[in-house]
């Protein structure tokens, strides 16, 4: 479906003339936040890469979509490093996987097919606001700050942002639409870096992938 094999992470340290270790993390949009939370259990500088060419893998004939068909592709790269003296500070992570939902999704010379049948569509919307409402609650515990808080999520799922406020009855919750599309791992992303918080707030980054991958990261910009 994406760059599997060969390794693309070897690819890409061999063309930066890099020698030092490196590994796949395959997870939809929810990879990026599930690989900072194990390079954040990890000794030294580690740099983590995502890029999507969701415009190449999407069915172009499957209604849900249709979020993905503009402003698909995206990149971030991210270095995460204990010795860091700016940048933005993990606070904590959390994640989660709804393993049922794998049946219904397929790849298809590199494109992915999802044969939802019609009684199942709203137990996957249900599972994703599930999710993201867990995910966040969880890492409010660990929030330094419960005055203000900053979300950003994937922009192709829109749709769940007011019932996510709804649900989380948040006294102050900042949401951010960045209207760019959807940008596959580098979604949220793109979003704090276009719509950076004041110094010293609290986010959340909240992802999916592919259905059933739900991550979440916790961060004191």
């Amino acid at each position: 479906m994406r760059h599997i094999f060969p390794s693309a992470a070897a690819a890409i340290v061999d063309s930066l003339g890099l020698t030092c270790p490196c590994f796949d993390i395959f997870a939809g949009c929810a990879g990026v936040g599930q690989a900072i939370e194990l390079a954040s259990s990890m000794e030294g500088m580690i740099l983590i890469i995502s890029a999507d060419n969701l415009s190449r893998t999407i069915d172009s004939e499957e209604p849900s979509h249709f979020a993905l068909r503009q402003f698909a592709d995206g990149a971030v790269g991210i270095i995460v490093s204990h010795n860091a003296v700016s940048g933005h500070r993990i606070v904590a992570t959390n994640g989660q996987t709804n393993a049922s939902f794998h049946q219904y999704y397929r790849s298809v010379n590199g494109v992915v097919k999802r044969n939802l049948p019609p009684e199942v569509k709203p137990l996957l919307s249900a599972a994703y606001l599930d999710a993201w409402t867990s995910i966040t609650r969880k890492l409010l515990v660990k929030s330094l700050d419960t005055e203000q808080l900053w979300i950003f999520c994937n922009q192709g799922d829109k749709k769940l942002f007011e019932p996510l406020i709804d649900a989380l009855d948040f006294p102050d919750v900042q949401l951010v639409n960045t209207n760019h599309g959807h940008a596959g791992g580098a979604d949220p992303w793109i979003g704090l870096m276009a719509d950076t918080p004041p110094k010293g707030s609290q986010a959340i980054l909240l992802s999916s992938g592919i259905g059933f991958h739900f991550h979440g990261i916790l961060l004191e910009v």
